[in-house]
């Protein structure tokens, strides 16, 4: 079996467990959220050509961008519980990456996307009745998908990358309902691969065979039931 979906169903059956382990007694919660989506570090710089090759590091320019989640607890004790969750985050291309390409309409720039799947622990402390705070920290596995760059008849595709993932995200919860946090993902570093047969000078491309680093920084609002 393919070593990447390996990862993505181990990353996936990770997930579930906590589903496996609840029952109709326990106290479990649905959770969707809407994100703003700040790249930071290496992922919002706009790396040269040259300093790509010298320090074997993918460009990326990422702007802020959006994104949606899902997560699905079950809490086991009075102030803990057991986390499964997808999130979908998507990063434009910076103005100043964009600056690259030329002002041909036919050309396109790269946008991002990252899929993390994550589990782990929540740390829950009441305040009060109707509001609290929580911590909480979770690992498991991300997908990111670099869209097609370049011009008509001269595009370039990336394939799909996988790597670990690990997060930590604190916030609040208003009327058992709300919640408001914020979240740093650490996606880590993947090798960036190029489809072949899509580019004529596969090979060369400054981006093939780097590796790209990525990290974001999110802020949610959340509705729990």
């Amino acid at each position: 079996m393919n070593k990447k979906i390996k990862i993505l169903l181990f990353g996936t059956l990770l997930c579930i467990l906590p589903l496996l382990a609840a029952n109709a007694q326990d106290v479990y919660r649905h959770e969707i959220k809407a994100y703003g989506c700040l790249p930071l570090g290496k992922f919002a710089k706009n790396t040269q050509t040259e300093e790509m090759i010298e320090n074997k590091e993918a460009a990326s320019g990422a702007a802020f961008g959006t994104g949606i989640g899902y997560r699905y607890s079950w809490q086991f004790s009075w102030n803990l519980e057991l986390f499964a969750g997808i999130d979908f985050f998507w990063n434009p291309c910076s103005a100043e990456r964009k600056k690259n390409f030329s002002n041909n309409s036919n050309e396109t720039p790269p946008q991002y996307l990252n899929i993390p799947i994550t589990f782990g622990l929540n740390l829950i402390s009441p305040l009060e009745e109707n509001f609290c705070w929580y911590f909480n920290v979770g690992a498991g596995v991300n997908m990111n998908k670099t869209t097609s760059t370049g011009w008509i008849d001269h595009e370039t595709y990336f394939k799909l990358g996988f790597s670990p993932v690990i997060n930590a995200s604190a916030g609040i919860t208003i009327f058992k309902h709300y919640t408001f946090g914020f979240t740093v993902e650490t996606l880590t570093s993947f090798e960036v691969k190029l489809k072949e047969g899509y580019t004529d000078e596969l090979s060369i491309h400054p981006s093939n065979g780097l590796r790209r680093n990525m990290l974001i920084g999110t802020v949610h609002l959340g509705y729990t039931f």
